[in-house]
């Protein structure tokens, strides 16, 4: 208040007690700090889109999730231009639904950061509506669930190793079982035959003889170390993922078939004649060639008619860039309408013999076809059978 001079002479105001606000404005400034510490450790920002005016307001996670720049005014095109371009088509229709039906639909994108970094974010959301049921505000949050991803795409990844190296243990089991039985079939025949050498030598009175058998025996013995080396040879290259196709001599392969069956040769004077003039050889497998010789000639012989010295046929060609073999006995036959279903089924036997195992058949067949081949059969009772083998 001020006298007649102009001189004040009296003051009058107020005093209020602010403190209280001081510390509600402190404490949400803490509260907005532990929040935002939160949304940081949480990897969660949140947000709200003006439906009008397509307008952002952004937590400062946000601006840490989706890589911009902190408090910069966001807007939807510039959301776009941090969202994964195989996504922004996702996130717009999105968007437009949630303004359409007034639901929003949770969903996960791939958010693109300026050095090129991948990120993803999974979005939640809810529509606001006014009293007219326009939709006015979409607010929601974003969660940072790239370590997630990544944690998922890691155990889908090991899970497709763990079944590949199943499959592998799986296969090589398989080719363990099947060598299983290679070995110990193919090795019956030899050893078989080394026995009867011995009754043979034991029996025979002629020196001449007993050094004729003798050198079978050195032949024959031969003939089972070699199959023992390409056995183990074998399973090597089987071990190593590298298959070796060499070209073999059928009259070879034959050979050696005839010469690991000396004994039973002898005995059963059995006759086997061959024509591979028109095809003498062929890339393939060498344990498995042998082994279908030696199956297919050793059961023509075991199966043989007790009413004709048995008769052996080979016989090779060409068909269609494939090589074609056939074997023809003069045997006991099979009976195929009886029986075609289990000709090379496995423990099936159609005659009465000591040494039936009906694995042979089943062998021939497993390794004819494993190496993408066919093998079919003609057969006549009291006649005989033709078995063919398409190589590949």
């Amino acid at each position: 208040k001020k006298n007649h001079l102009g001189k004040v002479v009296e003051m009058v105001g107020t005093a209020q007690d602010i403190t209280e606000k001081l510390k509600i404005e402190k404490d949400i400034l803490e509260k907005n700090h532990m929040l935002n510490f939160a949304e940081e450790l949480a990897m969660i920002g949140y947000w709200q889109l003006n439906v009008g005016n397509g307008s952002f307001i952004w937590s400062n996670n946000m601006y840490r999730i989706f890589g911009f720049e902190m408090g910069i005014t966001m807007n939807f095109d510039l959301l776009l231009s941090h969202t994964h371009p195989a996504d922004r088509e996702l996130v717009m229709h999105k968007k437009q639904n949630a303004i359409a039906t007034k639901k929003f639909e949770k969903f996960t994108q791939r958010i693109l950061h300026e050095d090129g970094e991948i990120r993803f974010s999974e979005i939640v959301g809810k529509v606001i509506t006014d009293k007219e049921g326009n939709a006015t505000k979409i607010i929601g949050s974003s969660r940072d669930i790239t370590e997630e991803i990544l944690a998922q795409q890691k155990i889908l990844e090991t899970n497709k190793n763990l079944e590949e190296s199943t499959i592998k243990l799986t296969a090589q089991n398989k080719q363990l079982a099947e060598f299983n039985q290679i070995t110990s079939h193919n090795l019956r025949a030899p050893v078989s035959n080394l026995n009867a050498l011995l009754k043979l030598y034991n029996k025979t009175q002629s020196e001449g003889k007993k050094i004729e058998i003798f050198e079978k025996f050195e032949i024959v013995i031969e003939r089972l170390t070699e199959t023992l080396n390409a056995l183990v040879e074998t399973i090597t290259i089987k071990k190593n993922g590298v298959e070796i196709m060499p070209k073999l001599e059928f009259e070879q392969v034959l050979l050696k078939t005839k010469q690991t069956l000396a004994a039973t040769l002898i005995e059963t004077k059995a006759k086997i004649t061959y024509d591979f003039s028109k095809a003498k050889n062929v890339d393939y497998n060498p344990i498995y060639l042998e082994s279908i010789f030696l199956n297919l000639i050793s059961n023509a012989i075991k199966y043989r008619s007790p009413d004709r010295v048995p008769q052996i046929f080979i016989t090779s060609k060409k068909d269609n860039n494939r090589t074609v073999l056939e074997f023809k006995d003069n045997g006991l036959g099979i009976d195929l309408k009886n029986h075609v279903n289990k000709l090379f089924g496995l423990y099936q036997v159609f005659h009465k013999h000591p040494e039936s195992k009906g694995i042979g058949l089943f062998i021939t067949k497993a390794q004819v076809l494993a190496m993408g081949g066919s093998i079919t059969a003609e057969s006549d009772v009291n006649i005989g059978s033709t078995f063919i083998i398409t190589l590949n």
